[in-house]
């Protein structure tokens, strides 16, 4: 593999643009450990306020594309989830970026 730099924004952009998605949230799949625990109050209250704010999530879930299986914001997907929203933009990722390992 070979790297290379990213010499302007409008490319950087453009990369991430294209790993995201608008994804239902009904098709995301929860893992076992994440539904039973609860996110700390204080967290849920930032994203709620900026989601109140600004109309969007604060950044977007990350999800693994062929199993559906959420990776990285479950906060962000329970807020979404009170508030009724029902697409959220998602990014590509694998359990491996963010060092996790399901069982």
């Amino acid at each position: 593999m070979q790297w290379r730099a990213i010499k302007t924004t409008g490319e950087l952009e453009q990369m991430i643009t294209k790993a995201m998605a608008m994804v239902e949230l009904d098709r995301i799949q929860i893992p076992f450990e994440l539904e039973q625990s609860k996110p700390r109050e204080e967290k849920l209250d930032r994203i709620r306020q900026h989601l109140e704010k600004t109309g969007e999530l604060d950044t977007c879930i990350v999800v693994h594309q062929e199993t559906m299986l959420l990776v990285d914001g479950y906060t962000r997907y329970i807020v979404a989830k009170e508030r009724g929203i029902a697409s959220v933009p998602v990014r590509w990722g694998n359990l491996r970026e963010f060092g996790l390992y399901w069982r």
